[in-house]
């Protein structure tokens, strides 16, 4: 999917390679079936701590011994206390599922279902901290929309299908408009560790 930042507009979509190729399921439109996001949901709950005053640009996090529930980073390594900027750009797991662990994972989880990335029919226990690595599954489609948050500066927004059609809608605020312009820095920031 390519969507406008300002507009929200849908400017291509592919949801499969082909849809008569049926070896290959290509009927099925694949951005909107649900499937693991990795770690695309971390920023989320960085923006949702920031946006509390739980944690700061420059707070500390530490990176130092494996997190709830024996959950490790990608590359197996712990590389020490960790600048919130530095950890969320290196997507490591074990500050953010710390991070979620004393946010409350209820909280976060409340969060990402006002984002519309699910729709509680599933109990928060099922995921638990893992959420933000990517144990909820969600689609394509609802994780483009949520990322509007951050590209239009805290307001949840609904994707426009068609040209023209809800130029200028308004959304619903989830965020200040600080954080999501913080959050969008920190996913920039080219300092890997």
């Amino acid at each position: 999917m390519v969507v406008d930042r300002r507009t929200c507009e849908v400017l291509a979509c592919v949801g499969s390679t082909g849809y008569f190729d049926t070896d290959s399921a290509g009927a099925i439109d694949y951005t909107t079936v649900k499937r693991s996001p990795g770690s695309a949901l971390k920023p989320f709950i960085y923006a949702l701590a920031l946006d509390r005053g739980d944690i700061t640009p420059a707070s500390i996090l530490d990176d130092v011994r494996r997190g709830p529930g024996g959950i490790s980073n990608a590359d197996g390594t712990f590389v020490g206390p960790m600048l919130v900027r530095q950890a969320l750009a290196n997507s490591r797991n074990v500050p953010a599922t710390n991070l979620l662990a004393a946010l409350g994972v209820r909280y976060g989880y409340s969060f990402l279902a006002d984002l519309g990335l699910h729709d509680c029919s599933v109990g928060v226990e099922h995921y638990g901290v893992g959420m933000v690595i990517g144990t909820l599954p969600v689609t394509l489609e609802a994780l483009i929309r949520a990322y509007t948050v951050l590209a239009c500066d805290g307001v949840l927004r609904r994707l426009e299908w068609f040209a023209g059609c809800g130029r200028g809608a308004s959304g619903r605020r989830l965020l200040d408009r600080s954080t999501a312009r913080i959050v969008g820095s920190m996913l920039s920031d080219l300092s890997l560790i």
